[in-house]
């Protein structure tokens, strides 16, 4: 959007009340200071000659020029050649001199008196500028490092209304419009921070600037109470709002260079919106991209572990359903088991499909209740002694807490990390479940004598889709442990797994004994 110059732009209205008052006082000053350095010269001029009087005026005027500017010095150059002529050059108290040579002293005090206020009033004017500058340099590098920094919106917000108002020393306003707004007579803005009794003043400003995308400044004759100027908020999409900065000083908000600071600054806060808005933007592409490749993923995952078991159910039925009449009744049966065992290991792949999409959409509800940790081992063996094939060492301790949890959970706990051993664990090795107890604390260790893995993939184990590389033919969809983590982090419990001494690997589950745990 092409905007028009900004002093164009402009409808500038401001009194000039407190500078009358101030050029008032500053003429009044100066006579007060010349009558002040003729008083002195009145008290000494019979010890020195007149000529070496002129110094002081001289040193008066360079105070006032530093003090109130060209005008005032001036003011009291003239004063001064009056004063040291009637006052101190003989005769006294008559423009006539005995001396003409004190014209050229006259003549010489006024020229060097006002020589010496110009230039002192470039160099002040100089300074101050010089100032000022460094000051609006400042501000905008400060306002950069913020903004460079500043990741979110409320990040964004915060340093550009804490530079405004710390640095420049004026009252801001950020006015963000949602990308998707038309801009009409009723339109509504989040503003930041809300100035509440200004509110719909402000906006008929906002609503200019947003429609002409042009700045409006508006003075003590407009509808303001005091001085303030806005800007559009321009990205390469549109207007994204407006920034509305007002002072008490209407000089200070109209002065040139102050324009040009606002400027700069409703551009930096316009780059550093859009660059958030492409941030999210960005953040939003690659969930939907990770939305993606994990859907992918997980059919790519399933369609195997899908597609064994049903070819195997297909084909025995099939078998069944054609050929039942010459097989043998314990053929029959191997077929039926064969088929059971397939049909059961389907519904797993299921359940862990279901689970793990409770777990990360928040509807997984506990249904917490005393448990007895032997119970839940033997119901959870109980459930697996037809898919578990090895021998399962039980080590209780006589006395055993209760822990409070969800007892069916805890038992899909257990059977994925037992199933889990089972599968990486070779032939004719046992499984071992031992519970113990320390400090306070309830463990209970599925540990295996499987190939291990190696210490970095650690970290990975509980993530979906993670198989471990040492392993030559990992089956199943790599849930089970992504689903056990979620289920412990539900209980508020942990799970960690180690190296197990002599080879293998121990899951350890750590819970807070009945007697040590408080209700929710």
């Amino acid at each position: 959007m092409n905007k028009k110059p900004i002093f164009s732009a402009l409808n500038i209205s401001a009194t000039a009340s407190n500078h009358s008052r101030k050029f008032f006082l500053s003429y009044i000053f100066s006579l007060l200071i010349i009558v002040g350095i003729t008083s002195i010269g009145l008290l000494i001029r019979g010890l020195i000659t007149p000529t070496n009087l002129v110094m002081p005026y001289l040193l008066g005027v360079v105070g006032i020029a530093v003090l109130w500017g060209r005008g005032p010095a001036i003011f009291a150059s003239v004063l001064g050649v009056i004063a040291f002529d009637i006052f101190l050059v003989p005769p006294y108290l008559t423009f006539v001199v005995e001396d003409t040579e004190y014209i050229i002293t006259f003549f010489s005090l006024f020229l060097v008196g006002v020589l010496i206020s110009n230039l002192t009033v470039q160099i002040k004017e100089q300074m101050l500028e010089a100032k000022e500058r460094e000051a609006r340099v400042t501000s905008l590098y400060q306002l950069s490092q913020a903004l460079a920094v500043a990741y979110k919106m409320t990040d964004v917000i915060n340093a550009i209304v804490d530079n405004i108002r710390n640095t420049l020393n004026k009252d801001v306003e950020l006015y963000l419009l949602d990308r998707s707004t038309e801009i009409t007579e009723s339109i509504e803005f989040k503003v930041f921070p809300r100035q509440g009794d200004k509110e719909t003043k402000v906006n008929e400003a906002i609503l200019s600037t947003l429609r002409t995308g042009n700045p409006v400044s508006l003075g003590e004759s407009g509808s303001f109470e005091h001085s303030s100027i806005t800007f559009p908020l321009v990205t390469n999409s549109g207007i994204v709002g407006a920034i509305h900065i007002s002072s008490k000083n209407p000089q200070e908000i109209l002065d040139k260079n102050n324009l040009q600071t606002y400027e700069a600054v409703a551009n930096l806060s316009a780059l550093a919106i859009e660059r958030v808005y492409l941030n999210q933007e960005v953040s939003q592409t690659q969930l939907l991209k990770a939305k993606e490749e994990l859907q992918s993923a997980l059919l790519n995952s399933v369609s195997h572990d899908f597609r064994t078991p049903l070819v195997t159910i297909t084909g025995t039925l099939s078998s069944l359903d054609t050929e039942i009449h010459l097989l043998e009744k314990e053929s029959q049966q191997h077929l039926i088991r064969q088929a059971l065992n397939e049909a059961e290991k389907l519904n797993r792949l299921v359940s862990n499909l279901l689970n793990i999409s409770r777990l990360e959409s928040g509807g997984l509800q506990l249904q917490r209740e005393p448990v007895d940790v032997q119970d839940l081992i033997g119901s959870t063996l109980d459930q697996l002694k037809n898919r578990i094939d090895r021998q399962i060492n039980i080590d209780l301790p006589d006395q055993l807490p209760l822990i409070l949890a969800d007892f069916v959970l805890l038992q899909q706990v257990l059977i994925n990390l037992i199933e889990n051993a089972n599968k990486y664990s070779p032939e004719g090795t046992p499984i071992d479940i031992i519970v113990h107890g320390d400090d306070g604390w309830l463990y209970i260790d599925i540990a295996d004598r499987g190939p291990g893995m190696e210490k970095q993939e650690i970290p990975h184990i509980f993530e979906k889709f993670y198989r471990i590389k040492n392993h030559e033919k990992p089956s199943g969809t790599g849930l089970g442990l992504a689903i056990v983590k979620g289920i412990m982090d539900a209980h508020q419990a942990k799970i960690k797994v180690f190296p197990r001494q002599g080879g293998g690997m121990v899951f350890r589950l750590t819970f807070s004994p009945l007697e040590y745990s408080h209700e929710e």
